[in-house]
């Protein structure tokens, strides 16, 4: 349960990555840094 828990906690934190990356900047080029 603690996996799923932390999982689900890590996928939240890159959703709002990746809001953060379209809203601060349309800098598609960012991507390959935060996900190589």
């Amino acid at each position: 349960m603690g996996k799923e828990k932390n999982l689900s906690w890590s996928q939240d934190l890159l959703l709002c990555v990746c809001i953060y990356i379209f809203s601060g900047s349309t800098h598609f080029r960012l991507f390959p840094i935060f996900i190589p």
